[in-house]
């Protein structure tokens, strides 16, 4: 059974006459937005078929919003609307391309950026803090958090005029080069079957480095 969403429109009958958009598109695993002109009153019960399809391919349950939800939260959530548009989605179904239209703030995205680095930076500490520090729980803080901050690295390409790249290897290469901070190592990170508290330690110091960096940019 193939993981992706390309047949996910089937499951999805009872809201399709709200629809303007619906995005097939990868970060780390594949994943789905659902944009919807208004939000129909029904909407809670009529996405029951769409959860069993979710669960049956094993996929992780859509980004459902409204076309004014986007317009109006690109300054709050910019990061997460580039992160979409920037990871060569494909159309499943789209009587109009929102996220072909969007468009972001510099100074929106930066304050974003900061808010992220900086919470992460915290919640990463806080939970090895808190947890007692086995391989499992080592493993699963690392990869959520550097998947948490891989739409500020697209962050950083934005506000430096730089193209983001689709690739998490080749975005770490550019990310390292505008921020002087060397990431390269986030790739095998992202990929450990077993950390230990040493990678909790080095990724910490290099979210401390870019925070450092943004503090100091101009």
């Amino acid at each position: 059974m193939s993981r992706d969403y390309i047949s996910v429109l089937s499951s999805m009958e009872a809201i399709k006459s709200d629809l303007i958009q619906v995005v097939g598109y990868d970060s780390f695993q594949p994943r789905c937005a659902i944009i919807l002109e208004t939000e129909p009153p029904h909407l809670l019960e009529g996405l029951e078929s769409l959860r069993n399809f979710c669960i049956k391919h094993r996929l992780a349950f859509p980004l459902v919003v409204t076309r004014q939800f986007v317009e109006r939260s690109l300054d709050c959530f910019p990061l997460e609307f580039m992160d979409i548009s920037s990871s060569s989605y494909h159309n499943i179904y789209c009587t109009e391309d929102l996220f072909a239209k969007l468009k972001f703030s510099k100074a929106d995205v930066r304050l974003q950026m900061e808010r992220e680095l900086k919470s992460k930076w915290l919640l990463t500490r806080l939970t090895i803090l808190e947890a007692s520090p086995k391989p499992k729980i080592l493993t699963q803080t690392l990869k959520a958090s550097i998947h948490a901050i891989t739409p500020v690295l697209k962050g950083f390409c934005y506000t430096a005029d730089a193209p983001i790249p689709a690739s998490f290897p080749e975005l770490l290469a550019k990310a390292s080069q505008i921020t002087a901070c060397d990431l390269k190592l986030m790739e095998a990170w992202e990929q450990l079957k077993k950390a230990e508290l040493t990678h909790i330690k080095n990724y910490l110091e290099i979210l401390q480095s870019l925070i450092n960096f943004l503090d100091t940019a101009p």
